[in-house]
């Protein structure tokens, strides 16, 4: 059995997605966490039950899991304890035995409550009353992650104690970067800005020069126009940012009709630095010392995750193409 940082290792590494995602709440992200993926792997899920055995309280004698995170957890659980297990749904079904709690009887026995995650514990509460109105006795609640802030007081509220096999801190642990050099200053200004502007991307520094869009695909093992090159030019003399495609190239004259110049010349090496506060191979979408007007291919629109420059030849942070727009408050534009 593996240790708990390890397994919090694990499960992070299998559920923190990068992508384009649309949250509860309707914000568009470039990550995710989805708790599904370790449920399904059933190594991963193996690991998770080795934890989770010890944690049953004496005396249990049905494992009650929560439709429908709770259900392979305690599927899983009864298999490594020999304990009966109940499938509890939100609502009693309309039809058949019109069931709430399928399978094991609960009716005078001992149940513990099994779910994947628990933050607020709301669904917890409710499950825990139609099972005591089903003549259970339930006094305990056990979940793989505890996305809470530790008080549970609407869970002790119900008469419940919790256990988890991680918390939502084992978790930060386990996505903070390993123990390594300090960010470069430039990849650290990048980083600021990112958080600043709410982004939850991390930069990373890699180990092979990423100065070029093929450089940077083959060390990332991605396709070369998911890289955004960030090409700096002067219209009509004011620099100007665009962030191209790695598999585009900017034509003048489209450039220079997105932007109602007459003029377009590409900028030089000291330009580009006064300009972004960059070197050029490093130059990022943000973190530039004054308002940099932006202009973005539309063609990164083919790809879920794009990589950009992060201040540094060999430094990147991946993003989604809406959170680029709102990072830049760019203008879109087909420049190829």
């Amino acid at each position: 059995m593996i240790d708990r940082q390890a397994l919090a290792a694990r499960i992070n590494d299998r559920c923190r997605l990068t992508g384009r995602f649309t949250l509860r709440s309707g914000q568009i992200s470039s990550h995710y966490f989805d708790k599904y993926l370790f449920e399904g792997d059933p190594e991963l899920l193996q690991e998770v039950i080795a934890h989770a055995v010890p944690l049953v309280p004496p005396g249990t004698e049905v494992l009650a899991g929560l439709e429908l995170g709770g259900v392979p957890i305690a599927t899983a659980l009864s298999l490594a304890t020999g304990l009966e297990a109940a499938f509890v749904r939100k609502a009693a079904k309309p039809y058949g035995t019109a069931k709430l709690a399928e399978g094991a009887e609960v009716d005078g026995r001992r149940v513990l409550i099994v779910e994947d995650v628990i933050t607020t514990g709301g669904q917890v509460v409710m499950s825990t009353e139609d099972l005591r109105r089903l003549g259970a006795t339930v006094e305990h609640v056990i979940c793989v992650i505890d996305r809470s802030d530790g008080s549970h007081d609407a869970l002790h509220a119900a008469g419940l104690s919790v256990s988890s096999v991680l918390t939502a801190a084992d978790l930060d642990a386990a996505s903070a970067a390993p123990e390594q050099p300090p960010l470069h200053r430039n990849a650290r200004r990048v980083q600021d800005g990112l958080h600043a502007a709410g982004s939850v991307a991390r930069v990373i520094e890699l180990e092979t020069s990423a100065r070029t869009a093929e450089e940077a695909a083959a060390s990332l093992g991605v396709e070369v126009g998911q890289i955004v090159k960030s090409l700096v030019f002067l219209a009509d003399g004011d620099p100007v940012l665009f962030l191209v495609a790695g598999d585009r190239r900017v034509d003048p004259d489209k450039a220079a009709l997105a932007l109602g110049a007459t003029r377009i010349e590409r900028a030089d090496a000291e330009v580009v630095r006064q300009a972004s506060g960059f070197p050029i191979g490093g130059v990022a979408p943000v973190g530039h010392p004054r308002p940099l007007r932006t202009v973005v291919d539309g063609s990164l629109r083919r790809f879920d995750v794009i990589w950009a420059a992060a201040g540094t030849p060999n430094a990147v942070f991946p993003t989604s193409f809406p959170e680029l727009m709102a990072l830049t408050a760019g203008t879109i534009a087909d420049l190829g």
